[in-house]
């Protein structure tokens, strides 16, 4: 097999991604070769995905610092890229119809500080992968194309973040949006047992970021012996700012077998000392009603689960204050880990199960659907739903079911994008 860089005399400036300039549509002759390779690709794409993410953490370990090794060891983040390829091929000669999909990574992107020059590794380890997966079927030809493609949809990503970077740069407190800033810890609240509140203020003695109801903050904290760790994305689980500060609330997780505390970053931020400094990228994320919902929604029902509640925590009081019907399912183990139980007085139904982590005692989304119509909440309501995977899909499934608009359904997974089938 050719070396990577003989088979791309021509595709790829070495100037860097950021600096090339390309068409609005791919020519014909790339998307000819693109879509004769396309099944080959395809049908290979989860060995590429596999192979890529270890030949590019070896050849660039600095890029370590924007995963989260569990999510690799679990296999979520290789089924997302793989997931983002394939929509993206999709829609190569139409990018403007993967909006949202690039507008979601592009939030994720820069609250993790990824810039345009991070694009250059990904292109050079996906094509070495794919090389390295289809071997000789791989022809100068073949590379070049796929190199176009590659940096078509790279192009895409970087002019998104750019702008988001923008944005949120503009927002008072003079906070260059690609940089992280120290943040004090002023206050800390035990919810329950295993979920503690923290309320953060910059320590430069800036105003705290604007956001919108709904969005995450990211912290960097390590207090591994790693050289990398990946920063931690925590929602900020109040409507607005207290007393100066933004809130985040922090699940303590178990092991479900040992009963052990896992989780580096949580256990140490279930510890972590009043006045204690934490790096803090701003304030992304489009899991808002300010994103998902027209103006004129009248109801809305929020679907969370465990941790997945401080999105209601955020956005649940805003529905009420404004005129909306609200209502709120809640899934957790057990009452005495439900924090923000409080949340009821902002509902007009209100439905909280505790399953104690047997799935034989799942909650019956279906009959809770029944529940809602009789106290008034008809077919233009919408749904939030945050939990984790296998809540979300149960709940997902049921909405379908009953009929739901697809539209009317907007869900949020914790770690990397997945899709509810």
């Amino acid at each position: 097999m050719l070396p990577l860089r003989s088979l791309l005399p021509h595709a790829l400036s070495r100037r860097g991604v950021h600096t090339h300039t390309l068409p609005k549509a791919l020519p014909a002759s790339v998307m000819e070769v693109v879509n004769a390779t396309v099944p080959a690709v395809a049908g290979n794409l989860d060995k590429i995905v596999r192979t890529f993410y270890p030949r590019m953490f070896k050849n660039h370990p600095e890029v370590k610092a924007f995963f989260n090794m569990t999510n690799q060891m679990h296999g979520r983040q290789p089924q997302a890229l793989a997931n983002a390829v394939v929509d993206a091929v999709g829609h190569l000669n139409n990018l403007a119809g993967m909006k949202h999909g690039l507008l979601v990574m592009g939030h994720k992107h820069c609250a993790l500080g990824v810039l345009p020059e991070h694009y250059q590794i990904v292109h050079d380890e996906f094509l070495g992968a794919t090389a390295e997966v289809l071997g000789a079927a791989v022809t100068p030809q073949v590379a070049a194309a796929w190199s176009a493609v590659l940096m078509h949809i790279a192009k895409a990503c970087i002019d998104v973040e750019a702008q988001l970077y923008e944005e949120a740069s503009a927002r008072p407190g003079n906070w260059d949006a690609r940089t992280t800033k120290k943040f004090k810890i002023v206050k800390a609240v035990t919810e329950t047992e295993t979920v503690r509140s923290l309320y953060l203020r910059p320590a430069d003695g800036s105003p705290a970021p604007n956001y919108t109801p709904g969005q995450y903050i990211t912290l960097h904290v390590n207090p591994t012996s790693e050289p990398l760790l990946a920063p931690r994305h925590y929602t900020i689980s109040a409507p607005g700012h207290i007393n100066g500060c933004v809130r985040i609330s922090v699940r303590r997780p178990r092991d479900l077998n040992s009963g052990k505390n896992i989780g580096c970053v949580a256990e140490w931020l279930h510890t972590a000392p009043l006045g204690a400094e934490i790096p803090v990228r701003p304030p992304f994320g489009l899991f808002t009603r300010d994103y998902l919902f027209p103006p004129q929604a009248s109801s809305e029902v929020y679907i969370t689960g465990g941790i997945g509640v401080t999105t209601a925590a955020a956005m649940m009081p805003l529905a009420y204050a404004a005129g909306c019907r609200v209502g709120h399912i809640h899934v957790g183990r057990s009452p005495d880990r439900h924090a923000f139980q409080e949340l009821r007085a902002n509902t007009h139904y209100c439905r909280y199960h505790y399953d104690g982590g047997d799935p034989s005692r799942f909650l019956n989304f279906s009959t809770v659907l029944g529940e809602l119509r009789d106290a008034g909440f008809d077919r233009n309501t919408r749904f939030m739903v945050c939990g984790v995977p296998g809540q979300m899909t149960a709940a997902i499934k049921a909405l379908r079911a009953a009929g739901v608009n697809e539209a009317h359904i907007h869900h949020e997974a914790f770690g990397p994008a997945v899709k509810m089938n």
